[in-house]
């Protein structure tokens, strides 16, 4: 479902980010979370540290990933259980995303999820797919430690989004597109304390 990256030279093209899986009639979300797993496979040969193509394609498959996961886990929490297999996928997911391969992608990303009120709800994900055994099955699987790595660095993942530093609003606008124009808007949300800007934000729906 998912070609190589490199495939006829593909990489580094943004044609394939087309190609990222999507919740279809007759496709279960356990089927596309394995898609999300074999994507960030492929996603390896993308570093964040190459071309600037490359550089977006890298943060761009972990953003779609993290995204998947948010509406793939908006029914379960620790008192909802995810069915087993979606369950074991979506850990399988978490387990790639915090691997030494792109836990630095995530908290390069973690910025931009506080900056847009959205890092404790990917906290809370990260933590409920992260159980005692997930690690212990994966570290069976040569193939996963081989490509990710046999620790992952979750505590760094979860301290990045925690972060109260400034963002850097250069990596924003360069690899994750967002506007120059709205610099003003983002600096003013990044100095401003989360309850006045969900007052805001609650405010700003009544109106509409």
């Amino acid at each position: 479902m998912i070609p190589a990256f490199s495939f006829k030279d593909l990489l580094p093209n943004h044609v394939m980010l087309k190609l990222m899986p999507q919740i279809r009639r007759g496709q279960g979300w356990a089927e596309t979370a394995h898609c999300y797993n074999r994507l960030l496979e492929q996603g390896l040969r993308v570093t964040p540290h190459g071309t600037m193509a490359e550089e977006k394609l890298c943060y761009n498959v972990v953003v779609a990933t993290i995204d998947f996961m948010c509406f793939a886990s908006e029914p379960y929490d620790e008192h909802v259980q995810a069915p087993d297999e979606l369950s074991t996928e979506l850990q399988d997911v978490v387990a790639r995303l915090v691997s030494i391969k792109f836990a630095p992608v995530v908290k390069k990303l973690a910025q931009a999820y506080i900056l847009q009120r959205r890092d404790k709800e990917i906290r809370a994900i990260l933590g409920l797919y992260t159980t005692p055994t997930s690690p212990q099955r994966l570290a069976k699987d040569e193939k996963f430690g081989r490509l990710f790595g046999r620790n992952g660095d979750l505590h760094g993942c979860l301290e990045a989004l925690k972060s109260t530093d400034k963002p850097d609003f250069l990596f924003l606008e360069k690899s994750l597109n967002f506007s120059k124009s709205h610099r003003t808007i983002y600096e003013t949300l990044s100095r401003t304390p989360r309850k006045v800007c969900v007052f805001f934000n609650i405010a700003s729906d009544g109106n509409h």
